[in-house]
């Protein structure tokens, strides 16, 4: 949910992301590049939405106990 800075009420607004690319490390693929925002799906996601991006470049798997 996302509020206004002009002092409007909260709503819920599309928030998603794109992988843009993966990668496998020990046998596992996953996303390794990403663009996430708020306005996804929308033709604004890319001039406005869009607040984080990533690279992953390494992933250490550990088993749990």
């Amino acid at each position: 949910r996302w509020g206004s800075l002009e002092g409007e009420a909260f709503h819920y607004g599309d928030f998603g992301g794109i992988a843009e690319d993966s990668g496998t490390f020990d046998g596992y693929t996953i996303p390794t590049r990403l663009r996430i925002g708020w306005l996804f799906g929308s033709e604004q996601f890319e001039s406005e939405g869009e607040s984080f991006h990533c690279t992953i470049d390494k992933a250490i798997y550990s088993a749990s106990k």
